[in-house]
């Protein structure tokens, strides 16, 4: 690693400073880069290079199992990951295999879930975010709008 950073600094030059009110920044430019890949779930699962499926069939509302083929997990691992759910009314078990409904929460509603799992993290060890304030969130933004959902569902911001 220390390997890896000298290389990255002996490449770095200073960019020209950048001053608002009483700070000034000097940018670090470099030309070296990782040729780290990535994608999407949306892509991953796409082209089924990942599985995400119901940790049993009894379902467990904050956590999904995540059977990774490709790299972002250990190859070909297979994972509980935390997660939070924006359908408050769905589950119901019809099948193990898990795909999207291309949903995405809002950026506040993220930086909120965020905070929570600092939070966790801090006080239990655990990534766990307030389902509870979650769905919360969801439906006073739902009566805001005056949006009816049977499943309490986050709205799809593309669609």
């Amino acid at each position: 690693m220390q390997e890896v950073i000298r290389e990255y600094l002996q490449g770095a030059k200073f960019g020209r400073k950048q001053v608002y009110k009483n700070m000034a920044l000097f940018p670090l430019l470099s030309e070296y880069s990782l040729s780290l890949e990535h994608m999407l779930l949306d892509e991953a699962l796409g082209a089924g290079l990942v599985e995400v499926t119901e940790v049993d069939n009894h379902g467990a509302v904050p956590n999904l199992k995540v059977h990774n083929k490709f790299i972002l997990a250990a190859g070909n691992s297979t994972v509980v990951i935390p997660v939070s759910c924006v359908e408050q009314g769905r589950w119901a078990y019809k099948t193990s295999r898990f795909y999207s409904e291309e949903r995405m929460m809002p950026s506040r509603m993220r930086a909120m879930k965020a905070q929570q799992v600092q939070q966790s993290v801090r006080a239990h060890g655990e990534y766990r975010a307030d389902q509870s304030a979650i769905w919360q969130d969801i439906a006073e933004r739902a009566s805001r709008r005056d949006a009816a959902s049977p499943s309490m569902a986050i709205w799809n911001p593309r669609g």
